[in-house]
């Protein structure tokens, strides 16, 4: 599923307010906006929160049926994207393992081991987030899916702030995070979006192949997730931007001449060039040789070389030497 191109997910979670047609909607434009995966959040509110909580009819509104988060696996699939959601209890994880392409374990529940092993046992490819976590904490959690590799297996530096600041992101850990562990490494944004999507940039520089960020069509809309969300504008921009640090990036990790220098390289590198006139049979010492420009002849990386040579024929001053000028 995961591999060496960048895998960009829009996080829907809970941004369809528990309304099925806008769950729909969002997964539109996110498709629109060329995505590779939709996320969200499943989760029967009894199994997830206890009654007098204060958040309890607060998630109790987000609720999808079971049938709507399998009629969004069927509308992603005809969008042609990879579906993804977090199981937030159990039963969740049972059911979307049924048809789910990957599972994501959240930040909070990264020391769940019941739902972590329950997730493990679904063999799906798995994403762990790694909100408020250590490496202790985070290797806890890996050692349940050893069995996996890179392709079926991520984990995503994450901050667990809402918004969070750029001074709290630490991306560095995204190094960190790819030399301790065997997985796709990737990175999960909370900050406010700025023009330049400053954060994903710099994570896929660093090295994250996956990049996941909220999204909704309305950032004024109440609501947990909105404000800090990636709309259409914003992800249709970062997939400029990303196009762009790839072209600059190239393809090549080699450092090698490319065609567009072949002028350059001729006009700008030198040549060996005789200081004065010389005649047939002498015998060439550093006092006869300068170097100038166009780089037509023979290469100053070959001025050792070309000492104690012999000139076949007569040269005037300032020819550019060639091979065929010399004589053993």
């Amino acid at each position: 599923m995961f591999g060496k191109k960048t895998f960009i997910i829009a996080e829907i979670g809970n941004n369809h307010e528990g309304n099925f047609k806008v769950a729909k909607e969002l997964i539109y434009h996110a498709s629109r906006a060329g995505v590779d995966a939709v996320k969200f959040q499943t989760f029967n509110v009894n199994e997830f929160l206890y009654k007098n909580h204060e958040k309890f009819e607060f998630y109790k509104n987000f609720e999808l049926t079971r049938q709507e988060f399998y009629d969004l696996y069927l509308y992603s699939k005809k969008k042609k994207l990879a579906f993804i959601s977090t199981p937030l209890d159990i039963p969740s994880v049972k059911f979307l393992s049924k048809f789910s392409d990957c599972l994501k374990i959240a930040s909070a529940d990264i020391d769940y081991f019941p739902l972590v092993e329950a997730v493990k046992k679904t063999k799906k490819p798995t994403i762990i987030s790694t909100g408020m976590s250590d490496l202790k904490r985070i290797y806890e959690a890996y050692k349940y899916f050893s069995h996996l590799n890179e392709k079926k297996f991520a984990i995503m530096h994450c901050v667990s702030s809402y918004p969070a600041e750029k001074k709290e992101l630490n991306l560095n850990s995204i190094k960190t995070l790819i030399k301790k562990f065997k997985a796709t490494i990737g990175y999960s944004d909370h900050t406010l979006p700025d023009e330049g999507m400053t954060s994903l940039v710099t994570s896929y520089l660093l090295g994250a192949l996956i990049l996941e960020k909220h999204f909704t069509f309305d950032k004024t809309l109440p609501g947990n997730d909105h404000y800090h969300a990636m709309d259409v504008y914003d992800l249709s921009r970062f997939k400029k931007i990303l196009k762009n640090v790839n072209d600059l990036l190239g393809g090549d990790e080699f450092k090698r001449p490319i065609e567009s220098e072949k002028i350059s390289r001729q006009n700008a590198r030198r040549s060996i060039v005789l200081k004065k006139e010389l005649t047939a049979g002498h015998v060439l010492s550093e006092i006869d040789l300068t170097y100038k420009r166009p780089g037509t002849g023979i290469s100053p990386f070959h001025w050792d070389e070309i000492l104690g040579r012999k000139i076949a024929k007569n040269l005037e001053t300032d020819h550019v030497l060639q091979w065929q000028d010399l004589i053993d």
